[in-house]
């Protein structure tokens, strides 16, 4: 069954875990929370179930069903990285299609009989299996495992008329890739997730602070500071794609 996917891990974590382990830990955890804390909001406010799994450090989020509209995925991918920067992270992110599912039945008959959910016993350690993966946590890893770094959020261009056009922008990444500006994403879906993730409280020129604060305060790569610039619209020479096409340069700031 074809399902959408996000998968999200919080950007230069081998870095900052390797400065400091409790910070790099925060930085995960926080981000688990984030996920735990959409997964439990009601079922309404979020739209229908959502499954998570943690993948190193980050995690793939799947949708149940195939859904038409993909403004769910990018809400969803939007309001954590939103979050994510009010404790000071920042995170990428890559939407995708896919099936999905429970393979856990295609393990080896000793797998599946010394199986206890993802632990097996073994004589004198511990061993753990994923037993869920699909094509659409592959498609969604590799959408995001790009050599555009940085704080953001990719789609593939295919899926891009299927998002409500009207209140997101779109960088363009050429034929491969477009990256969705998330820290300007609006809508109704937007702002439920936001409100779950208690993004709501902030207005959007403090997103921009925050951001600009991170890359005041974290030494980064020039390649990095120029992407994470582009979210903040301080890139001049950007090619921009919204619904009405590509927008020149000298409307940026006017978006």
């Amino acid at each position: 069954m074809c399902r959408w996917a996000v998968f999200i891990d919080v950007e230069g974590f081998s870095r900052i875990y390797s400065r400091s382990e409790g910070a790099g830990l925060l930085g995960l955890t926080t981000l688990t929370r984030g996920i735990f804390d959409i997964l439990n909001a009601p079922t309404e406010k979020r739209g229908g179930s959502l499954f998570a799994h943690q993948i190193s450090d980050g995690f793939v989020v799947v949708s149940e069903f195939r859904e038409e509209s993909l403004d769910r995925p990018v809400a969803i991918a939007a309001g954590l990285m939103k979050y994510m920067l009010r404790y000071g992270y920042v995170c990428r992110a890559g939407i995708a299609e896919g099936d999905f599912g429970d393979h856990s039945g295609c393990f080896d008959e000793v797998i599946r009989q010394a199986k206890d959910g993802h632990y097996l016993n073994v004589r004198d350690g511990v061993m753990t299996v994923t037993q869920v993966m699909g094509g659409a946590q592959i498609n969604a890893y590799r959408v995001q495992d790009n050599p555009y770094r940085g704080p953001l959020l990719f789609i593939v261009p295919e899926l891009v008329p299927r998002l409500d056009s009207k209140c997101l922008r779109f960088l363009d990444c050429g034929e491969d890739l477009a990256c969705i500006d998330w820290l300007n994403s609006a809508g109704e879906m937007q702002q439920t997730f936001d409100e779950i993730l208690g993004n709501h409280y902030l207005p959007p020129t403090r997103n921009r602070e925050l951001l600009q604060g991170y890359l005041d305060s974290n030494p980064l790569h020039s390649p990095n500071k120029e992407n994470a610039k582009v979210m903040l619209s301080l890139a001049v020479s950007v090619r921009l794609k919204t619904h009405r096409g590509l927008v020149k340069n000298d409307q940026l700031d006017s978006l």
